[in-house]
């Protein structure tokens, strides 16, 4: 295969939320739905791949925590979601000016939820704050919807 295909192949499969066991060998617990696919992930693992099932021998927490890193995940999603939590209070409150920090807030918040591993709950650390940051996120985004709309009546013209 070119280069060019190995690295669709590659974007295709974190797309799909697999991570590299070595290389070449992408994995994930199987328990995310089949869902529409705009980006065509799909179709390129499906033209690069053979599908199997199979089940670790090692302990699957160990594995899940070498490959996905959720406490890592998890750890970082806590200061997003009180960043966010912050900027979005900060928003409400009318602190002019902070649209700009306020959306670079949430540009790291949505990338960082893009990037959760979508692990079934049996291999999440306790406490999973990822619907907490989505949550936020959700939040913070009308705030931010009703401070830019502020900020264009002010500076128009």
């Amino acid at each position: 295969r070119s280069a060019a295909e190995r690295q669709a192949l590659r974007d295709a499969m974190q797309h799909l939320r697999c991570a590299e066991l070595r290389e070449g060998l992408w994995v994930r617990p199987d328990n995310l739905p089949d869902e529409a696919d705009p980006a065509g992930a799909r179709s390129i693992a499906d033209a690069q791949c053979t599908w199997w099932t199979g089940r670790p021998a090692a302990d699957p927490l160990a594995l899940a925590d070498r490959l996905f890193a959720p406490t890592t995940w998890a750890e970082l999603t806590n200061v997003l979601t009180r960043r966010i939590d912050e900027v979005t209070g900060r928003l409400r409150a009318g602190d002019a000016g902070l649209e700009a920090d306020g959306f670079l807030a949430g540009a790291e918040a949505l990338v960082h939820v893009r990037a959760d591993p979508l692990l079934p709950d049996a291999l999440l650390p306790a406490d999973w704050p990822g619907d907490a940051l989505r949550d936020a996120y959700r939040s913070y985004r009308g705030a931010f919807g009703d401070a830019t709309t502020g900020w264009f009546r002010r500076n128009r013209d």
